[in-house]
């Protein structure tokens, strides 16, 4: 018990440092992280409580605001400074890690679990999600917490299948892939319904508190959707009709075996920390997805004969295999917050893996205790937190500070983003002037402007970037005047603030 502690405060140690160290140096605030901070911000001093979550990268659809109700606090803490979320989500990283060594120990062994938190701490897939805000990242925690639950009612705990429904509620509101979890919850629920027919009325109460838990965190979406003439429903709608494929079904076949090839290096082999940028890499994982594949499979078959439980298995497998063949159908690119909520999943059945490899023989523990820590260490000298760089909220800080001087007090100015990723609207650097004492405009209101700022990350001429921000500027004022020009990081980034005379 005593080793199983201090196994624990280590644990949490080494979570902890990766984290936390150079934490602002290296805190990623991007357009999203931006557009939260001034949701919460709202929130919190202007009182301005919202109905929505943020926009999808589909249609016009939205998740629920629950996120920014629970980062709100955070923010609270730390105001104005916006990192408050990030450290919220870096904490919930660090229970995340001991979780999946506690809850773990108790589904799949001690061993089996420390050995999968120790490589869960240190993967970079795992550990980017943890180091700053957004909406996706505290999946991997109630996908973990869900999963418990469900392996608890398989152990005839059935009340905790209301666990499983208040995960799946929240997990719907960070990211609306997680909807996969609904067939490896629903079809576990039905199996442990059929296997006790005496529990068939309690199962129907959970059942009925589920789908009102559900309905109760999407209830601000479907106010909004009311009184919106079915936005969200129409672009379900349109999501939906965008997945339809006209192919022939040889081709679909096809293709969806291929799909299950590139899917389940990406959801296990990748999610491990392993490389995977040249074709070599990629012929080499998909060995390791062999083998991954194969060991998992022949444990369940070897618990299975000696009679032994194998309800942690069974969870682990059909959550897995269920959401591969989910993404499979899913015709967009897939990114690992996608799956976020299946990261604990892939790190257990792996230390399943290595335990049963150190119980074949005596000499064999150490040596695998040994590779699963080189392992966790080759992942940790994969993190960027070891090189240099310079800090982005200093220089949003600067620029803010650097620009006010150009606006007068009353003045109607906003902002326009030129870069790669669109962000034309400068929510990273809208942030810091809103919680200025000259605040822009509404990201919605480039109207009657008296001013305009303008910041260049990729080059481009300002007045000629055909974009609404600024064309609207051009048409109503025809001949701006620029007053400022700044360049920072060596005129990677340049600023302009144009003015009607």
């Amino acid at each position: 018990m005593k080793k199983s502690y201090l196994f624990l405060v280590i644990l949490m140690l080494i979570a902890s440092f990766v984290r936390f160290f150079r934490f602002t140096d290296y805190l990623e605030f991007l357009d999203d992280q931006g557009r939260d901070a001034i949701v919460m911000k709202r929130i919190l001093i202007d009182h301005d409580l919202t109905l929505l979550g943020p926009g999808t990268s589909v249609g016009n659809m939205y998740l629920g605001p629950l996120y920014y109700y629970a980062m709100t606090p955070f923010l609270a803490l730390t105001y104005p400074d916006p990192t408050g979320p990030a450290y919220g989500m870096a904490l919930l990283g660090v229970m995340t890690v001991a979780l999946v060594f506690l809850l773990g120990k108790e589904m799949v062994g001690e061993r089996a679990a420390g050995m999968a938190a120790l490589l869960y701490a240190t993967a970079p897939v795992v550990m980017h999600l943890s180091r700053f805000s957004w909406q996706p990242n505290p999946a991997p925690f109630f996908g973990l917490l869900m999963m418990w639950c469900t392996y608890r009612a398989l152990k005839g705990k059935t009340w905790y299948w209301l666990g499983v429904g208040l995960s799946f509620a929240v997990m719907t509101q960070l990211h609306y892939v997680a909807m996969l979890t609904l067939f490896p919850s629903a079809m576990l629920f039905l199996y442990d319904a059929w296997k006790h027919p005496k529990k068939r009325t309690t199962h129907i109460q959970i059942a009925l508190l589920s789908f009102f838990a559900v309905f109760l965190v999407f209830s601000p979406l479907i106010a909004f959707d009311l009184r919106h003439d079915h936005l969200i429903l129409k672009g379900f709608q349109e999501f939906l009709t965008s997945q339809h494929q006209t192919s022939p079904l040889s081709d679909r076949i096809a293709r969806f075996f291929l799909d299950l090839h590139g899917r389940g290096l990406q959801t296990i082999v990748e999610t491990l920390g392993l490389p995977h940028t040249t074709m070599t890499d990629r012929e080499v994982n998909t060995i390791l997805l062999v083998v991954f594949i194969v060991s998992a499979i022949f444990i369940a078959y070897t618990r299975v004969k000696k009679n032994k439980n194998s309800t942690a298995e069974l969870i682990l497998y059909v959550w897995i295999g269920m959401t591969i063949i989910g993404l499979c159908m899913y015709r967009n690119t897939v990114y690992p917050h996608y799956f976020a909520f299946l990261f604990p999943a892939i790190f257990l059945v792996t230390g399943m893996i290595f335990a049963h490899l150190a119980s074949l023989r005596k000499f064999l523990l150490p040596v695998v205790w040994g590779v699963v820590a080189l392992l966790a260490l080759l992942n940790a000298g994969q993190l960027s937190i070891w090189r240099h760089k310079d800090s982005d909220m200093k220089l949003f800080r600067t620029i803010v500070q650097d620009i006010s001087s150009s606006i007068k007090p009353g003045e109607r100015y906003n902002l326009a983003l030129l870069n790669s990723n669109r962000e034309y609207r400068a929510m990273k650097y809208r942030y810091f002037f809103e919680v200025s004492d000259k605040q822009p405009q509404s990201q919605y209101d480039y109207m009657n402007l008296d001013k305009l700022i303008v910041v260049v990350e990729n080059g481009e001429q300002p007045l000629k970037a055909p974009i609404f921000e600024v064309q609207q500027f051009m048409r109503e004022v025809k001949k701006p005047v620029l007053l400022t020009k700044k360049s920072y990081q060596g005129k990677i980034i340049e600023v302009y603030v144009f003015s009607r005379k």
